[in-house]
């Protein structure tokens, strides 16, 4: 990748809306108007993994949608709406998700979200969203809307 695409998916991952210890993207492979392929290990410190299950850590299905949505769907819409040049707050208002659990997910593994956009308009962004785990594994499959909404 060359350095404009690296600086620009720098610029993009800097303006997700989360702190550190809710933000799921460690990497951007590829992003275009049409798709975006993105990555991120979960390292098994996760606060969630001591409770969740007791007897047998697993990384949770509403965290899973979190992750698939931040890289699928929020890194997507900022780079849609080229929200990163633009000096606002904004909020992701995700409307609507339909998820598909096929496998667990194992901390400790490098994840890839890739999301297909379905359509763009009016600041809603939808998408098809596949979670592959390290081995190329289908995880989750998602259909999702998310919303743009900006503090002005």
């Amino acid at each position: 990748m060359d350095s404009a695409n690296q600086l620009l998916i720098k610029k993009i991952i800097e303006t997700l809306p989360y702190g550190e210890g809710f933000r799921f993207v460690d990497d951007i492979s590829s992003i275009d108007e049409n798709s975006i392929t993105g990555h991120f290990t979960f390292s098994g410190e996760e606060e969630f993994y001591k409770s969740h299950f007791l007897h047998k850590p697993e990384t949770p299905g509403v965290i899973l949608i979190e992750m698939i949505g931040q890289i699928g769907m929020v890194c997507h819409l900022i780079y849609l709406s080229r929200i990163y040049e633009k000096n606002v707050k904004f909020r992701p208002l995700l409307s609507n998700v339909e998820a598909s659990f096929f496998m667990q997910v194992k901390a400790g593994e490098k994840l890839t979200v890739n999301s297909e956009k379905i359509y763009f308009r009016n600041d809603i962004l939808k998408s098809n969203l596949t979670l592959l785990n390290s081995k190329g594994e289908t995880c989750v499959l998602c259909k999702a809307q998310l919303q743009l909404v900006t503090d002005l």
